[in-house]
C-alpha cells in the first residue's frame, strides 16, 4: 500500500466528514494529547462524530465480543465519549446493512454479524476492519471553536488509510506528511520545559 501519510494535504479550518484532525502539539487534554481523530460525521448544526486512529486500548475484541470469529484483533480507543458501545470502520460497503459512507472506500457501523459473517467465510480480512470503544464528539459549534483556538489542524486525505497501522508515531508521521512546517512541529518535545 502506498505510504498514506505522504498523501496528506493541510485544509486549514475546514472540518467535514472524511478529513482528519491532528492535535496541535502542546494540546494538555489527556484524551487528545497527540492523536489523530478521522471525522465520520459533521454538520454544522449537529456536531461532529471521529475516532482516534492512534491510541490502541489493552482490549482485544474478545474481551468485548466474545463470540467475534477473530479474537485477536485489537480493539482501539475511539475517544472520551460512548465507552460503554463497540464502534468499527471498515472498507465493506454495501456489503454489510446500515453502513455510512465517510470517504473513499471508508465506512463505520453497519451489522456486526454480517462482518463476523464475512470473516468467517474468508469473504474479508481483518484488514478491512477497525474497533474502537468510545468515540470523539462535539456539540454544535464547539470543533469550531477548538479550530479557532488552534487546537486542532484540519488534514485531507488523498490517500487510503491503512487500517493496520497504529504505532506510537503515528502522530508524528501525520505531522510531517501534511507539509514543512509540519514537520519541524512534529519532532517538538511533548513538554517544552524539559527540552
Amino acid at each position: 500500500m502506498v505510504d498514506f501519510f505522504k498523501h496528506i494535504e493541510f485544509n486549514k479550518g475546514v472540518p467535514a466528514k472524511g478529513k482528519l484532525l491532528i492535535s496541535e502539539p502542546f494540546m494538555f487534554d489527556f484524551n487528545f494529547k497527540r492523536t489523530v481523530i478521522l471525522i465520520a460525521q459533521h454538520s454544522s448544526s449537529e456536531g461532529t462524530t471521529g475516532f482516534v486512529l492512534n491510541r490502541k486500548s489493552e482490549y482485544l475484541i474478545s474481551d468485548v465480543y466474545p463470540e467475534f470469529c477473530e479474537p485477536s484483533l485489537p480493539v482501539f480507543i475511539g475517544g472520551p465519549v460512548g465507552k460503554e458501545f463497540l464502534f468499527f470502520i471498515h472498507r465493506l460497503g454495501d456489503q454489510i446493512e446500515d453502513t455510512q459512507h465517510i470517504v473513499n472506500d471508508l465506512y463505520w457501523g453497519g451489522n456486526l454479524e454480517q462482518i463476523n459473517d464475512l470473516l468467517k467465510n474468508k469473504s474479508i480480512t481483518p484488514n478491512d476492519i477497525r474497533f474502537f470503544i468510545g468515540y470523539s464528539g462535539w456539540s454544535e459549534g464547539q470543533l469550531e471553536c477548538e479550530l479557532e483556538e488552534n487546537s486542532w489542524i484540519v488534514a485531507k486525505m488523498k490517500g487510503k488509510i491503512d487500517l493496520t497501522v497504529h504505532d506510537e508515531i503515528f502522530w508524528k508521521k501525520a505531522m510531517a506528511g501534511i507539509g514543512k512546517h509540519f514537520k519541524v512541529m512534529a519532532n517538538f518535545p511533548e513538554d517544552p520545559s524539559k527540552n
